[in-house]
């Protein structure tokens, strides 16, 4: 992780990291790869947004008198549009200073291949469950794409958030606003956390009600969305899921908004600090609807013995489940399980000398097979979400399957 404060901190914070120049163009010979294709039988549009909430002042700058975002919806798609790029330039340059000494992959890379469409035809249908999606602390939305692609196809509206000034943050017309939030320090983390959060669930919260605004009918902010997505979405089946830090920001959004149904927590601990002493509320106290805990090997290999999930875990009142990934690594769930086997395989990696291509892998990403992991996140992820929002039965919570042997039971209801 780009934040090493230790092996994991409070919230798992997100390596604010990602692949050299992924999304620009060349410097020399291109270099392609491909996030995996989606399982699901429908197309992926995807729309960008920029959302406005004139009722609060910017929380890390107070002369900005107003908190602006950038979303992506990403929603079944019945054709049309032009291919999506993976990357914008700020998440490019986000991405680009971190992980080149981390991953050893140089410069000049090509485009990476998603599936999505921007400005594609929605896909008819009556209503369509909505999910949220908030990514790591320090990083942008477009690093879970991966997971974000396949829910669209199997007939989820995602709505994917930029938490701005967390990250550096492409808007309309080309203008760009910069990180602004310092990376944490040892004595930093637990206000770091702690006002980062508060800030993130109000950043929910905006979406959330932009989102009433669009199903009445009266938009939700500036950028073309497909015609009828408004009507198409069923708000009485909203779920939400983020990664490290938003993992956290799900379930303390669910805690202070009771219209997210249901929440999948993807690595993260619930603590402010370090040792998971400092307690937001939801860890105190626990939420009464449906909660699945989805943690690596690596940051969580005694899930329950970290105090935070403990607390929250005697308090909840709902359906849960705890699952851990063997062999899996933080950065798992995010695009590089995919990307970094591809770029290896293409030779824009960098191996130490004498270093192997398995022995590479298996420092960043773990024993586990990638393929695996991602067949295993995805799988686990939408049945979590059938099961609660669409009501679809599935036998994966009973007990260890053999479809995905990867994934350890620690805990269930």
């Amino acid at each position: 992780m780009s934040v090493n404060l230790t092996r994991r901190t409070a919230f798992g914070l997100f390596a604010a990291a990602g692949i050299q120049a992924l999304g620009a163009a060349p410097a020399h010979a291109a270099t392609r790869v491909a996030l995996p294709r989606p399982t699901g039988p429908h197309g992926v549009g995807r729309a960008a947004v920029r959302v406005v909430d004139w009722s609060r002042t910017d929380p890390w700058d107070a002369d900005v008198p107003y908190r602006e975002l950038m979303v992506s919806f990403w929603y079944p798609a019945d054709g049309g549009g032009e291919p999506a790029r993976y990357l914008g330039p700020a998440a490019t340059a986000t991405v680009s200073g971190n992980l080149a000494d981390w991953a050893q992959v140089p410069a000049g890379l090509g485009t990476v291949d998603i599936r999505g469409r921007d400005g594609a035809r929605l896909l008819p249908a009556k209503r369509r469950p909505v999910l949220l999606f908030s990514p790591g602390h320090l990083a942008p939305r477009e690093l879970n794409t991966m997971l974000v692609e396949d829910l669209a196809s199997h007939g989820y509206v995602v709505v994917t958030v930029d938490h701005t000034r967390e990250t550096a943050v492409d808007f309309p017309g080309g203008r760009v606003v910069p990180r602004t939030v310092p990376v944490p320090t040892v004595e930093t983390v637990t206000e770091f956390n702690r006002s980062t959060i508060a800030a993130r669930v109000a950043d929910v919260r905006t979406v959330l009600d932009r989102l009433d605004w669009l199903a009445d009918g009266r938009g939700c902010g500036d950028g073309p969305l497909p015609a009828g997505l408004g009507r198409s979405l069923d708000l009485s089946r909203i779920g939400m899921f983020g990664h490290s830090g938003g993992g956290a920001t799900t379930a303390e959004a669910m805690y202070h908004d009771d219209r997210i149904r249901a929440g999948a927590v993807v690595d993260s601990g619930l603590a402010y600090d370090l040792h998971g002493k400092v307690l937001p509320p939801v860890a105190r106290h626990g939420l009464d609807r449906p909660v699945l805990l989805y943690c690596s090997e690596q940051a969580n290999p005694t899930h329950l013995a970290d105090p935070s999930i403990a607390s929250f875990w005697k308090h909840h009142r709902a359906w849960k489940r705890d699952l851990r990934v063997a062999g899996s690594h933080h950065i798992s769930f995010a695009d590089y399980e995919p990307l970094l086997p591809a770029l290896l395989a293409a030779g824009a990696v960098r191996l130490e000398p004498g270093q192997t291509a398995d022995a590479y892998l298996t420092t960043q990403l773990g024993r586990t097979a990638p393929g695996r992991v991602v067949t295993a996140t995805r799988t686990y992820l939408r049945a979590f979400f059938d099961l609660h929002l669409r009501d679809r039965p599935t036998r994966l919570f009973d007990g260890p399957h053999p479809a995905c042997p990867e994934v350890e039971f620690i805990g269930d209801a």
